[in-house]
């Protein structure tokens, strides 16, 4: 499995109790609180992005390396950052990992 993949794969799920369907939600979860969703909007990242995007993967995958040596798991966070090194050149040769952006805006009720 390329260092890309493995990226994916711990973004899809980077704890076993991590989920993200809360983000499918926001709407409902606005409605619940008192306010009205104005826009739901799924934004394809930009290919201009993908540098700058690849270099916040890697800082977010040594915070994710960091945490894990505070709950003494520094085998894994040693492999984390074993998946970082080849992650940088993957990012180099051109490879990058692809996501889309969820935007969405409230406002209180009108009453």
């Amino acid at each position: 499995m390329s260092a890309t993949e493995i990226l994916v794969s711990t973004m899809r799920q980077p704890t076993p109790d991590a989920e993200y369907r809360w983000v499918q939600r926001l709407g409902s979860i606005f409605s619940e609180n008192g306010l009205d969703e104005v826009v739901y909007d799924r934004i394809p990242m930009l290919d201009k992005y993908r540098t700058f995007i690849g270099q916040v993967h890697i800082m977010t995958y040594e915070e994710f390396c960091d945490k894990l040596e505070e709950r003494d798991m520094a085998d894994q966070a040693q492999e984390g950052k074993k998946v970082i090194e080849k992650l940088r050149t993957e990012f180099c040769n051109g490879s990058y990992a692809d996501q889309d952006y969820v935007c969405v805006v409230g406002r209180k009720r009108l009453e």
